[in-house]
């Protein structure tokens, strides 16, 4: 099968590939997975024109003049002859109908959820036009969907494939190694990785952690944080609950430096009330992290359902340090190396590339059945 992915987005503050290339990493680790038995070419909008071969993946940079009528980036798309188009966003339901109509009926269009709002008044009416020439939906979790389906702006559940964003980058490696870089200390090492906002909710993350250091001394909880600037907030909550010698601030870490943080922590928390996916978490499970997040659906899938993780609900800081409390008692060297096991087998590179080739082939046959 010939796959082609590509996003209307354009990215001009990136002129260098190479840059561009490691920011959509894991993005790319998926194609790279998908073309090792496909051919994969991936079209991206950035402030360069050319193309690159990398780990088996065409990577074709195009300066689209005209972003609502993208003629061009249509024209190069069609004489790619593709099987399988992946649109990334439900945010551009213009150029998709534009683009069903340069290719032709023939063309499986999948259109990948990026935490897409629901689109309101003339944007709703044109994704239900959309909807008519997108042959599936890439999904987390098909929960993740109901409310398009509700309001019929996707036409019907069976177009909603399970798939996910994006794989990690990263690996296990030795914790004592880890640990000498990241110099982190406590038994157990917790991790937040996120912002300082509603959705991230780090507030409940410190009230729920606090409470349940006070009957554990020696845990720790190193909070990593993607806007520094708000890190006094927390520190005054931190203050608050007397929590200094066991929640420890770290600020913003550059993601290639992640992969110590994530080998050093046993656990992973996340408090957010909506995810897409969650790579942050995804990333730690793939270093052997077990994660203790909220019960929301696309950490219900990258959980399969709590069978490796603990789900508690968002908000609530007793469900939290209870949720602490039972992941305390839990024999981690076998929890750890399941949850290893179900990344390996279910949220991978290679996993993902299996579902986006499933998911392909079932709307294929859907669609010449329908013929």
């Amino acid at each position: 099968m010939k796959f082609v992915s590509l996003s209307y987005v354009r990215s001009n503050d990136f002129h260098d590939p190479a840059s561009w290339l490691e920011r959509i990493k894991p993005y790319g680790k998926v194609l790279e997975a998908l073309g090792k038995k496909h051919t994969v070419i991936s079209i991206e909008q950035i402030n360069y024109e050319g193309a690159l071969q990398s780990n088996g993946v065409e990577y074709q940079f195009l300066l689209a003049k005209n972003r609502k009528i993208p003629s061009s980036l249509h024209r190069k798309v069609k004489k790619l002859n593709p099987d399988v188009i992946i649109v990334h966003g439900l945010s551009f339901p213009i150029q998709v109908i534009q683009l069903r109509k340069s290719l032709g009926k023939n063309v499986i269009i999948l259109a990948q959820y990026h935490a897409d709002k629901i689109p309101v008044g003339w944007r709703r009416w044109a994704q239900k036009i959309a909807d008519r020439g997108i042959s599936g939906y890439l999904f987390s979790s098909t929960q993740m969907a109901r409310e398009w389906v509700d309001k019929k702006i996707i036409s019907g559940k069976e177009k909603i494939k399970e798939v996910l964003v994006g794989a990690s980058t990263f690996q296990q490696i030795d914790k004592n190694l880890a640990t000498g870089i990241t110099n982190s200390k406590g038994n157990p090492v917790f991790l937040f990785v996120g912002r300082v906002d509603e959705n991230k909710d780090p507030f409940t993350l410190i009230r729920g952690f606090s409470t349940f250091a006070s009957g554990h001394p020696s845990a720790s909880l190193y909070v990593i944080l993607q806007n520094p600037e708000r890190m006094g907030e927390l520190e005054e909550i931190i203050k608050e609950y007397s929590a200094e010698k066991n929640i420890f601030l770290v600020g913003k870490v550059p993601h290639l430096e992640m992969q110590w943080w994530y080998n050093s922590a046993d656990f992973i928390i996340s408090t957010s009330y909506a995810e897409a996916y969650g790579m942050a978490v995804a990333e730690a499970m793939s270093c052997a992290c077990y994660p203790i997040i909220t019960n929301i659906p696309s950490f219900r899938k990258i959980t399969d359902n709590g069978n490796c993780g603990i789900l508690f609900e968002p908000g609530d800081v007793e469900q939290l340090a209870a949720s602490l409390e039972r992941a305390a008692q839990l024999d981690l060297e076998v929890e750890r190396k399941k949850v290893l096991t179900f990344y390996n087998t279910r949220l991978s590179a290679e996993a993902i590339a299996e579902q986006i080739y499933e998911a392909a082939t079932s709307l294929n046959l859907s669609l010449r059945t329908a013929e």
